[in-house]
């Protein structure tokens, strides 16, 4: 945690913020509810499913508020030092990997919520492991533009760790439905 704040912020020493902290706490913590809620649909039995998914949908939502507060402050204030930091994620693909995390980390999940399609184990399943997916994203988005341009082979390296790491993840939640005898058409 407090070890990853200050290496996020060491790469880039000139940014200053004092909500980076709470911010980078909330998107763990984030990450945690949907690593909670991903290995409770693995083990079924647990009641606790219900619970995990709001848990995971407000702690998410905390995150969003903490972002837009993050970014509207910086912006309205024009600091250079911590305007840099944003103009380095908005260039070259940096934009697209940011809407890509975004809808995977925050727009995918509270969309399953607000549909109300969050009790069937596949659906959530699915949506939970995309979150994760968005996470890794934004975690990248975060840390290697501050490497500089030259950070775009680490990119690839790290979507191709994170591609088979979720493969392995899905595959390990489908035989666990199968073991447990879940259907995986239910809704």
């Amino acid at each position: 945690g407090f070890f990853a704040i200050d290496w996020y912020l060491s790469v880039t020493p000139e940014f200053y913020s004092d909500i980076f902290g709470l911010l980078l706490a909330s998107f763990y913590t984030s990450g945690a509810a949907l690593f909670a809620l991903l290995s409770k649909l693995m083990r079924p039995t647990s009641p606790a499913g219900d619970d995990l998914v709001r848990l995971s949908a407000a702690l998410l939502v905390t995150w969003a508020f903490l972002s837009c507060f993050q970014w509207i402050l910086i912006w309205s204030t024009n600091l250079p030092a911590e305007i840099e930091w944003y103009l380095a994620r908005g260039e070259g693909i940096w934009p697209l990997i940011a809407g890509l995390w975004l809808f995977l980390f925050f727009v995918a999940p509270m969309g399953l919520v607000l549909s109300g399609q969050w009790r069937a184990p596949w659906v959530v399943c699915s949506a939970q492991i995309l979150a994760l997916f968005g996470y890794l994203l934004q975690g990248a988005w975060l840390l290697l533009p501050g490497y500089g341009p030259d950070s775009g082979m680490a990119l690839v390296m790290a979507l191709i760790f994170m591609v088979v790491a979720l493969v392995v993840m899905y595959l390990m939640a489908c035989r666990w439905q199968r073991i447990y005898d879940l259907s995986l058409i239910h809704i």
